[in-house]
């Protein structure tokens, strides 16, 4: 399965590209045909033709060999009988023209993720606690292993990201939880810590923290420091028999955080969902999960509700991706990635659609923001070329001059702030790859 789920990923790779490329430029083409401007041919990959076939507006449809772009080509010198070259076009409809291509991957962008949550539900964790930090905020307000988190603030809690979002970006604010442990409902009051740090890839952050594990999906043996306050051995056989020997028991696991700290958990590990480590052959003989629940889920959400995440998705990954120059050394990989994946084998082909669908999304939404970039070959050149156009419509000679060096010393500001502001994160970035690679190493 592990190799079959691979091979599709692979697969994936040509039919993203395919499918935002071609959108992209079917963007240029159905704005050209709306304002009735020329289009020579639209074009389905590239390589050697393999079918090609003229409709009625004269335009040519060519499907070539390797499929992984489209291409549109609008009249440059003898415009179609009832039409008119780009060039005579207005410049309000050319812009639109060239614009149209990045819109219509941002709507492509939207539309797949929206599809998705209506048809299939949005991918969530349970709002279950899996362990509970010692001394941390959580521990402090009374939470316990097994506690499911009903309500924040008198709003009730579906998955975990609900409970995410308010702790999160909350510290050092008192929330007002309601949970459910057993059959009892349980009040507590929860102030969420502010935590300031360097994460393991050099990344300065500061969020509000609880101190809990959720039961997302499985650990490692390799992560484990400590074991009921014992240091682990090295030995991955000594460890898991310290797990199966604890199974169905509370026990206290020391596992290293994301700013480099051991941090010390209470929790159980539960006979059923940790079954693989009595399996040699399973492909989780070396993991374990922590908690009593494992499953994620996908959480079924209205034709509204799927409309308003969808439109915060794509606003999410698009101010992930326009922040990357700014964090470049290194590039923060959690900005774009799904939030929640469900590994139930039982929703296998539901999975892999999700990552096609957000993967599609995310590839879509980077194109139509660096096609944006004003570069020449690219639609942002082409928009400057435009405004420049409009601006000294009467003098085409200086007009291009000044394209050409307000361009280059566009080009030139932007790649300098970008190195100014990423230049103080190199020398830690290094050095955190450089420590990376001596404990790979040991």
């Amino acid at each position: 399965m592990d190799f079959f789920s691979t091979a599709l990923d692979v697969l994936f790779i040509p039919a993203l590209i395919f499918i935002v490329f071609t959108v992209h430029e079917y963007g240029h083409y159905i704005m050209a045909r709306f304002f009735n401007i020329s289009v020579d041919s639209f074009s389905l990959g590239y390589g050697r033709d393999v079918a090609k076939g003229v409709d009625k507006h004269g335009t040519a449809w060519v499907v070539k060999m390797i499929p992984l772009c489209g291409h549109v080509q609008l009249s440059a010198k003898k415009a179609k009988k009832g039409c008119v070259l780009f060039s005579k076009a207005p410049i309000w409809q050319r812009v639109i023209v060239v614009a149209a291509g990045p819109a219509v991957n941002i709507i492509l962008a939207f539309f797949v993720i929206f599809f998705f949550l209506a048809a299939f539900g949005q991918p969530s964790q349970q709002p279950v606690i899996a362990g509970v930090e010692r001394g941390a905020a959580a521990e402090a307000a009374g939470m316990e292993v097994g506690d499911r988190i009903l309500s924040i603030e008198g709003k009730a809690v579906q998955r975990y990201r609900d409970v995410w979002d308010y702790t999160w970006n909350r510290p050092e604010q008192t929330l007002a939880l309601t949970v459910q442990r057993g059959d009892a409902l349980v009040d507590l009051d929860l102030t969420p810590s502010r935590h300031n740090y360097t994460d393991l890839d050099g990344i300065e952050r500061s969020h509000g923290r609880m101190g809990v594990m959720i039961g997302e999906s499985f650990y490692r043996l390799g992560i484990l420091e400590t074991f009921n306050d014992e240091v682990v051995p090295d030995d991955f056989d000594a460890r898991r028999k310290l797990l199966v020997d604890s199974l169905g028991q509370q026990v206290s696991i020391g596992v290293k955080s994301t700013d480099g700290t051991v941090r010390i958990y209470n929790t159980v590990l539960d006979r059923t969902l940790n079954e693989a480590l009595l399996d040699p052959d399973s492909p989780a003989y070396n993991s374990f999960y922590a908690g009593p629940v494992r499953d994620n889920f996908y959480l079924s959400l209205t034709v509204t509700r799927s409309l308003i995440e969808a439109g915060k998705q794509v606003g999410d990954l698009v101010k992930n991706i326009a922040t990357i120059p700014f964090q470049i050394f290194p590039v923060d990989s959690t900005r774009v990635k799904p939030w929640a994946v469900v590994n139930a084998e039982n929703t296998f082909w539901i999975n892999k659609l999700y990552i096609f669908a957000f993967r599609l999304a995310l590839l879509s939404i980077f194109i139509a923001m660096f096609n944006m970039i004003p570069f020449p070959g690219l639609d942002g050149s082409m928009l400057l070329m435009l405004a420049f156009e409009a601006m000294f419509r009467d003098d085409p000679e200086y007009r291009h001059k000044i394209y050409k060096y307000v361009l280059i010393l566009l080009l030139g500001f932007s790649y300098f702030c970008v190195f100014i502001y990423n230049l103080p994160d190199f020398p830690r970035y290094v050095e955190k790859r450089v420590m990376t690679v001596i404990q790979r190493d040991k």
